[in-house]
């Protein structure tokens, strides 16, 4: 099973002590992927049994890191569990979220059970790649059953994920759900761009990832590596049960009166002369908790149409839990087409974007990833 999950900071120091138990029979060491130094630590860690050493050592990237015993016969070291996560946090938070796990996955080289349930070191399997297991966090059951992940719908859960190998690339993906935002190879420094929507992730081995997903209906998220073979037959399965009311504007089943999802109130049909609706006399828009939820259109933009003069900067604020855009353009609350004028790229939760409108007229926006989010600023004289 793995190690601690150990947890710091960009600009920590960190200082970490190894003890090899007296009654081990062989030396051992940590060789972290967090640390920068020789063997990234391992060379002054290793330790013969009954000692004990320490190192100290800055962190300096953010993400979500493997580390493992670098000693001796290194692979057998790691298939026989010597293998953990260590979590760097950037110097700027990541955005909060209601929950957040670890995740490792791994591959177990043993042959078939006894009588007992002990399953002996297969070194054959081994050196050909073909594990009896595939699992994640050590068992086959570590999150399935008793053991499953638990969400409400509306939250928000992040994952850092490591494949610890030995040898398989994983195929990281949730069924029933989407990796709503990833932080390819869980390298969360700021300067990296985020994948949004994305069915499954490849994580090599010796490498991670960190994604996040939105509980938006009720149901059982299976958490499974795509190579099926090692879900189905090999153990690399995990479940998080998602409970609460059910959201038929997201998913139905059999006829029902539900159309399309419920958006803002179209132009065309307000008696407003083209507006969403009477404009207000303000410079900043907010997109409030559960702006996401197409149930809640009709406020994912509040005020959903505001009325400025030319040289106003309007303030739009991100207080829901996941990103938005403000993306200039038509949306018909199922797909929005981007005219180009302006675009805030992704805003992420508590996070705020800024635009001057210099030029009279009306600038019809909507979001992105959420095409029932619509808005418009007018722009006239005063």
């Amino acid at each position: 099973s793995p190690g601690p999950v150990i947890r710091g900071r960009v600009g920590d120091v960190m200082r970490l002590t190894m003890t090899n138990l007296t009654g081990n029979e062989h030396p051992h060491n940590i060789d972290f992927h967090a640390v920068t130094g020789q063997g990234g630590g391992a060379a002054d860690l290793t330790a013969a049994p009954g000692e004990s050493k320490t190192i100290e050592a800055r962190l300096l990237y953010p993400g979500a890191f493997m580390y493992h015993c670098a000693f001796g016969d290194v692979p057998e070291h790691i298939a026989r569990g010597m293998y953990g996560i260590i979590i760097v946090d950037p110097e700027d938070p990541l955005p909060s979220v209601d929950h957040e796990w670890a995740i490792c996955q791994s591959e177990w080289y043993v042959g078939e059970p006894d009588a007992a349930g002990v399953a002996e070191f297969d070194r054959d399997a081994l050196f050909n790649e073909e594990p009896r297991f595939v699992t994640f966090n050590g068992r086959t059951d570590a999150l399935a059953g008793d053991n499953a992940l638990q969400m409400q719908v509306g939250e928000r859960a992040r994952i850092y994920f490591v494949n610890e190998g030995l040898n398989l690339d994983s195929n990281f993906h949730p069924i029933g759900s989407h990796w709503d935002t990833v932080y390819p190879e869980a390298a969360t420094h700021s300067a990296n761009r985020v994948i949004r929507g994305s069915q499954s992730t490849l994580v090599v081995t010796g490498g991670g990832t960190v994604v996040e997903l939105d509980a938006l209906v009720p149901s059982t998220i299976i958490l499974v590596d795509h190579a099926l073979v090692r879900t189905f037959y090999k153990g690399a399965i995990g479940q998080i049960v998602v409970s609460g009311d059910d959201e038929p504007e997201i998913f139905s089943v059999g006829e029902s009166d539900v159309g399309v999802a419920p958006v803002a109130p179209d132009p065309a049909d307000s008696d407003t002369g083209g507006a969403l609706a009477d404009p207000v006399d303000t410079d900043e828009v907010v997109m409030p908790v559960g702006a996401f939820d197409p149930a809640n259109a009709a406020t994912a933009y509040t005020p959903a149409a505001i009325r400025v003069s030319p040289g106003t900067t309007v303030t739009f604020v991100n207080e829901d839990s996941v990103v938005h855009t403000v993306t200039s353009g038509a949306s018909d609350g199922r797909v929005g087409r981007a005219d180009g004028l302006f675009d805030s790229g992704d805003i992420a939760a508590g996070e705020s974007f800024r635009l001057t409108f210099n030029d009279p007229g009306e600038f019809p926006y909507f979001c992105l990833p959420h095409p029932w989010m619509k808005g418009r600023v007018v722009v006239e004289e005063a």
